[in-house]
């Protein structure tokens, strides 16, 4: 796997319900429709996460998964690190700090 077999999603301002993110379920699907099934949600502008938020987080994970992708978590302000901690999320979605740690482990994971 190369870098450019990975899709960043970067202006993501809101995860919470009654605004719209940067991504919804149609763009995730045509991503997976057109081979692109690694992603990396890059969340370091999100200043709210609610309940609606983490569903569009747990759906396009499974999307990513459906397709035999993967989707992680990259720049997760500490806010929506606890609310994910508490959900019991942060044990599903790998979280990283820095853009090599993140492509690294994409490289390093089996397929």
């Amino acid at each position: 796997m190369t870098v450019d077999d990975l899709i960043a999603i970067e202006e993501i301002k809101n995860l919470r319900y009654g605004y719209s993110a940067a991504f919804d379920a149609q763009d995730i699907d045509a991503l997976m429709e057109h081979g692109h099934v690694n992603l990396v949600f890059d969340l370091h502008d999100v200043s709210r996460l609610d309940s609606a938020g983490i569903g569009s987080l747990v759906r396009s994970y499974q999307a990513a998964h459906e397709h035999g992708g993967d989707l992680k978590l990259l720049h997760v302000p500490p806010r929506a690190s606890r609310l994910l901690t508490l959900t019991r999320l942060a044990d599903v979605f790998e979280m990283y700090d820095s853009e090599e740690a993140v492509v690294e482990s994409f490289q390093l994971s089996p397929g």
